[in-house]
Order: C-alpha cells, then structure tokens, then sequence
C-alpha cells in the first residue's frame, strides 16, 4: 500500500481530523474546510509554520546550515540583484537545449531541475558554478541535500538522523571544497550581483570559504524548489495542447510567457484553498477569474481609508505580461504585438464599506477580468490550461 493509500484509509475510518504518533512526534491531518479554515487562522506566535518548516527540513538538511547565515532567499529578490536574472535564464535554456539533441525522449521534470539548477548557479553562485566540472559536482552535492525529502519520505528521516546527516555533512563539505576556486575567480575580478553580496558579508573572517558556500547552498535550496515544479508544469500543460505548443516552438516568446504565467496562476491552489476554507461564498465569485489572481483586499481597503476622499482606479493591460517592471517598456518600443490598458474609474460614492466592500470589490475584479478575456482574444489566443491526465510525449 502506497503512503497515500494508507493516508486514505486512515481517513475512511478515522473522520477528516486524526493524529498519527510516530516516534517523538505527532501529525495532526486536517482534511475538512472547517478545520483547515481554523488552522489558518491560528495565530502565528501561537503555532510557528516557520519553526514548523524548519524541524522538518532539518530531518534531512543538518541544522547548522540555518545557523550563523548572512545571507537568506528574500535578500536575492530585489529588483537591482534580480535584474540579471532574466539573462542568465535565457543563457541556461540554450545550454540545456544544446545539450538535448534533436530528439529522443526526457523526464520533464528531470530537465526543469537541471535548468533550474544551472541559471540558479549563475545568478548567485559565483564565476563558473554554472559550467563544467564544477557545475556537476555542485548539482550533484546539492541533490543530495534536496530538502524536498523530508516532506516526500519522512520515513527516511530515522536513519538520516541516526547517521548524524552524514552523506548530507559530506554534502556541504564538498560544495566548500568547489567555493575555493570560485572565490578565488571571484577575488581575481569582482563582477557587482548577488554572488558578490554574499562574499562581502564575509569580509575578514576566519571561515570565510564555508561561510559562502552554505549561505550559497541554503539560497539555492530555499529559492529554487517551487521554481523546478512550475517550469515542469508549464511544458506539460503546453504538450497537453499542441496547438499552443506551435506556436511557442515557433518563436512567439510573449505568448510562451502568457503560457508560464498561466501555468503558474493554475497552480496556486494554497491561495484558493485558504480562500475556500476562510470564506467559501467569496470562493463563488473568484473561482471563475481566467487571466487575473484573486485580489486581496486588504491592501485596498487600507489605500481607501487612508485616503478617504479618493475614488478608485483599477488598471488592467494585455501586451505588458513579460514585464518584470513598467519602467522597463521603453526599451521594448516598439512591441513585438499590441498593447491595451484598461482603467476604470469609480467614484468614493460608488463603494461601499464594511462588510459588503469584500463582495462588491471581488465583483469589479471579475468584470475586469471578463473585459480582458474578451479583449484579449481580439489580440491573443486565450490560453486557458486546465487540469488534466498526463500522457506521455517525446
């Protein structure tokens, strides 16, 4: 029996809520809407999902790598270090489809892991973590580190921890081992970016080499396993629908970004779920959102009292997807396809408060999103992935 239908069984004669014991520790599943509505409401200082990740990923990646860090994933993000990132995606992608041939057969997700791991290396991973040698020796020590295991075989968790996370210790030694020439081509030539951030948060100290290196390893870890799953996923919603395929493998990169974009919308199910299980009527309205996410309140109603006199303006475009930043439009005067921008002006009097302003604002983000739908398909096809069984291509 697979652990999933042991989970199912379990549930068939336990109810929606039971607790497993396993050694020192205790599962709590929840499977019904009212009591995953009220985990969500629990109080991060009274039940830590951060202290909860944690002891979980320290199952399989040793503790020690989570102390004494000076660089984490959210300091990668900023618009100045991520501007590169782009560039190395497109160089990453060439390598990988050089290496391909011109046909045979492949796990999606095994090259999606690949991919993810070599533009990875080259944002942040220093002067040639991305190439040769050194990159193989790098993926192969970070796959063993892969904190995915702790969640995927937890079983596995007793003997990784009776051996003291030995194969992961060696892990981490042997990434060490390949930052000694990286940051000595580093030292040689600083090139300013997120690999050089890292190294001078260890100007002058004594573990200088290792304290890279894991800040290096801990960054890729934490940043790269949802990315690995999301590209995976994209290429098997565009096989599912060869027609949208030709065109992206006829060169369209706007559409080919349209079609990641929606890949990724298709997949944020832990944002509709905690929609769902919060407030099951406002499911009703979002559910059918197409091209926009669901819009999240909070931030509205805060711009509207602090600013109690204005109306509202709500801005909706076709043609600026593939943009990681407006400011970046003029240099790609002029556009490969049209450009629509969309706004709708309500006036202060218009709006509603307390508790119908939820409703009345989901009601005015769907209408955009029917507008754009329509007007989108004057321009552009529609994507609209949907899930589906999995067939096998090569």
């Amino acid at each position: 029996m697979t652990r999933s239908a042991a989970i199912a069984a379990d549930r068939a004669a336990l109810g929606d809520t039971f607790a497993l014991e396993s050694g020192a520790m205790t599962y709590l599943f929840v499977f019904s809407a009212s009591g995953v509505k009220a985990f969500y409401d629990i109080a991060e200082s009274d039940a830590s999902k951060g202290i909860a990740d944690m002891r979980m990923l320290s199952r399989k990646v040793p503790a020690d790598l989570f102390f004494d860090r000076r660089t984490i994933p959210h300091d990668m993000f900023t618009r100045e270090l991520a501007e590169p990132y782009v560039a190395n995606v497109g160089d990453a992608l060439d390598v990988e489809v050089a290496l391909l041939g011109d046909a045979g057969e492949i796990d999606v997700f095994d090259l999606t892991r690949r991919l993810g791991h070599r533009f990875g290396l080259a944002s942040r991973g220093g002067p040639g973590a991305a190439a040769g040698d050194v990159f193989t020796a790098l993926v192969d020590a970070l796959d063993r580190l892969d904190a995915s295991a702790a969640f995927v075989t937890p079983e596995a968790a007793a003997e990784i921890a009776a051996n003291d996370h030995a194969e992961e210790r060696a892990a981490l030694d042997e990434i060490a081992a390949a930052y000694r020439s990286i940051v000595a081509a580093h030292d040689t030539g600083p090139v300013p970016g997120m690999f050089a951030t890292i190294v001078d948060r260890w100007a002058d100290d004594d573990e200088r080499i290792r304290g890279i290196a894991h800040d290096v390893a801990l960054v890729h870890l934490g940043s790269m396993s949802n990315l690995f799953a999301a590209a995976g996923w994209s290429i098997v919603h565009l096989a599912q629908r060869p027609e949208l395929a030709a065109r992206v493998a006829g060169g369209d990169r706007g559409f080919a970004e349209r079609c990641a974009l929606e890949s990724t919308r298709l997949a944020q199910r832990s944002i509709m779920l905690r929609i769902e299980a919060r407030d099951p009527d406002r499911m009703a309205m979002v559910r059918p959102l197409q091209i926009l996410g669901p819009v999240r309140p909070g931030g509205t109603a805060a711009l509207l009292r602090g600013a109690p006199d204005a109306d509202l303006v709500l801005v909706t475009h076709v043609g600026l997807e593939s943009l990681q930043r407006l400011a970046k439009a003029p240099a790609r005067i002029p556009f490969d396809e049209p450009v629509r921008i969309y706004l709708t002006r309500i006036r202060r009097s218009e709006i509603p408060d307390g508790d119908r302003f939820i409703p009345w604002l989901d009601a005015q983000w769907a209408a955009c999103d029917r507008r754009l739908r329509d007007r989108a398909s004057d321009f552009y096809p529609v994507v609209g992935f949907e899930h589906s069984g999995i067939e096998r291509h090569s």
